[in-house]
């Protein structure tokens, strides 16, 4: 963490969050989400800061997204909508 922000979200959060936010629907392997998360950093979508494991341990790679990644998550919310609303 740097001047007390927060630094993102580590990649097994990511995970967790995928599962319980699906009602276990939608589970991840650990080397797809990793894969995943490899090709939204290259596309410039997130980024990663290595920071500290909160109990001692290695580092973590924690992930957040970019203006590029909100514009995108914007783009889908509002399609979402449309969908809900468009009626034949």
């Amino acid at each position: 963490m740097r001047n007390g922000q927060h630094p993102g979200v580590y990649g097994l959060d990511i995970q967790r969050a995928i599962e319980e936010c699906s009602g276990g629907n939608i589970k991840i392997s650990v080397g797809t989400l990793y894969s995943m998360l490899k090709r939204l950093r290259g596309k410039g979508y997130i980024t990663s800061v290595e920071g500290n494991a909160p109990a001692g341990g290695g580092n973590r790679q924690y992930y957040s997204l970019t203006d590029a990644g909100n514009s995108v998550v914007d783009f889908a919310n509002d399609f979402i909508a449309r969908l809900q609303d468009w009626q034949p």
